[in-house]
């Protein structure tokens, strides 16, 4: 054992539960040395030291905060409690790495940039401070990145990912999941199933990818796009850009001058204000209602192939668009059009 263990009467000796690597001595208020930690096969409690301590969890449902320093932890097989920082409104913690293995675990980066990773079972993942890349891996996992610029992916199962406050990335991939930016400029990508997502303030980019998906930009200048699948996209207050992509989607630019582009048999609603509809020339029996304001439909003309769509008469004017110029007709047609 280390002279340093005995070197002042501050100091004083934590032994670790029986059958653990290591005992390591604690400073009041500042260990004096890493440490390298393995549990038991039943349930541990523990902290680690101020330092860069590497921490291996086995069986049971175990506690442990790893405190300062850039930490390893890795769960093991029971419902474990990993925390990066015993104090959660650290902002000077480490760059902590925790595995939680499988069980259904609860992660917590605290201070630093952190990576959280879930694993197997229904993890609950915190990214707190720091600028923190989350992952949930298999089973529903409940996440959300906090302060900082976070990149947070649900993997397998049912997941809820929020990114909270920073610009964030929210990745769905497997399952049907809800996907929520909350506040800062987000990116969220719904993945393989019928996803949810919400862009909530800021400019955002939304991306249904697969499946039938439902996308909302909230409050912000939004590009959304829905992806394969037959989505509705809500572009919310804001000039938005919307798309429905491949299917028969629902398309409502709401409040804002918006973009809308229609495509296939879409239906698109512009709402208030002075929106711009542009018809594919793929579109075939889509519908276009615009709204409130100066609206403006553009039907895309290029090599002899038009779109088809049926156009409301609350549109101002109506555009065909060709290599050779654009014809334009005040819209509904008067006495004389044609």
């Amino acid at each position: 054992m280390s002279s340093a263990m005995h070197a002042a009467s501050r100091r004083r000796r934590r032994l670790w539960p029986a059958g653990l690597a290591a005992a390591v001595v604690l400073a009041a208020g500042a260990p004096a040395f890493a440490a390298s930690l393995t549990g038991t096969e039943g349930p541990d409690w523990f902290d680690g030291t101020n330092e860069a301590d590497t921490i291996q969890l086995l069986g049971g449902d175990d506690h442990t905060a790893a405190l300062g320093g850039d930490d390893i932890v890795y769960g093991g097989s029971g419902s474990d409690t990993l925390i990066g920082d015993a104090d959660s409104n650290a902002v000077i913690g480490g760059v902590d790495r925790l595995y939680g293995g499988d069980g259904n675990d609860a992660l917590l980066g605290s201070g630093g940039d952190d990576r959280l990773f879930g694993e197997g079972g229904n993890d609950s993942l915190g990214g707190e401070h720091g600028n923190d890349q989350l992952l949930g891996g298999a089973g529903d996992d409940w996440m959300r990145g906090d302060a900082g610029n976070d990149s947070l992916s649900g993997g397998d199962g049912q997941d809820i990912l929020q990114g909270w406050d920073g610009d964030d990335s929210l990745h769905g991939e497997a399952g049907a999941d809800e996907l929520y930016g909350a506040l800062g400029n987000d990116t969220l990508t719904g993945g393989t199933e019928n996803d949810r997502l919400d862009g909530g303030d800021g400019d955002d980019w939304l991306d249904g990818d697969e499946g039938a998906d439902w996308l909302y930009g909230g409050v912000g200048h939004d590009l959304l796009k829905g992806g394969s699948g037959d989505d509705i996209v809500d572009g919310g207050p804001g000039n938005d850009t919307l798309s429905g992509d491949v299917g028969v989607d629902t398309i409502r630019g709401d409040e804002g001058n918006d973009g809308i582009g229609v495509s296939d048999s879409d239906q698109a609603y512009g709402g208030p204000g002075d929106d711009t509809f542009t018809i594919s020339q793929v579109a075939r029996g889509a519908r276009v209602d615009c709204g409130d304001g100066y609206d403006v439909v553009t039907f895309m003309t290029y090599k002899g192939l038009v779109g088809t769509a049926t156009v409301d008469a609350s549109c101002e004017k109506v555009t065909w668009k060709a290599l050779k110029g654009d014809t334009s007709y005040p819209w509904p047609p008067g006495p004389g059009d044609s």
